[in-house]
């Protein structure tokens, strides 16, 4: 896959074996006896050490050679790389709502990732694909699925699409609204305004 990429792991304030290094690493050996010309760039904040131990575990694996490592990397840098991506593995464990995830997909970059509440619930999209939590093998296989049957271009379109709900403006209205069905509620109930009134001094002693 000349000029393409196959990849990465989550980029994340800090890693963890619940962010999902690990089993990126172990799903993208697993994604290379299928597709053996896949390429991967791992993606995130990290120290020194973890930084070494994570490039240790690929040369284990035997793909470090396949592997490009931007660590701490600038936020345009990493958007101009995503860019050039055709799929992210993104085997979190531990997520809320995934910025990292929401950026792949502004870049055009569908996702397999681990079938977590977070992930269920916020990316209800056809541009992320989800398989069982801890199921490298599982991953390595749908990533190669989409590859091989170039299903990840639509899954990009998709993904460009679906996070384009997600701007400052939509954020802001949705906020308004969510704060008056509240003031609405609390109209209907009548007035409990004196329950926010400071309560009465109590008298001296």
């Amino acid at each position: 896959m000349p000029g393409r990429g196959t990849w990465t792991s989550p980029s994340s304030p800090g890693w963890s074996a619940k962010r999902g290094i690990f089993d990126f690493l172990v799903a993208f050996a697993l994604l290379r006896r299928r597709v053996p010309g896949a390429r991967g760039l791992v993606i995130g904040f990290a120290s020194s050490e973890a930084g070494e131990a994570v490039r240790a575990e690929a040369g284990r694996l035997g793909i470090l050679d396949s592997l490009e490592f931007a660590f701490n990397a600038p936020r345009r840098y990493v958007h101009a790389i995503l860019s050039r991506a055709r799929l992210l593995l993104y085997p979190s464990l531990a997520d809320s709502f995934s910025l990292s995830l929401l950026e792949s997909l502004s870049c055009g970059v569908p996702a397999v990732a681990y079938d977590i509440p977070a992930i269920r619930l916020n990316y209800n999209t056809p541009a992320v694909e989800r398989v069982r939590p801890l199921d490298r093998a599982g991953m390595a296989l749908r990533a190669a699925g989409i590859l091989e049957e170039g299903r990840w271009e639509e899954m990009g379109r998709a993904g460009a699409e679906f996070s384009g709900r997600f701007t400052w403006e939509a954020a802001r209205s949705a906020e308004w609204d969510a704060l008056r069905r509240i003031a609405d509620a609390d109209d209907s109930r009548g007035d409990r305004s004196h329950l926010f009134r400071p309560a009465a001094p109590s008298p001296p002693s």
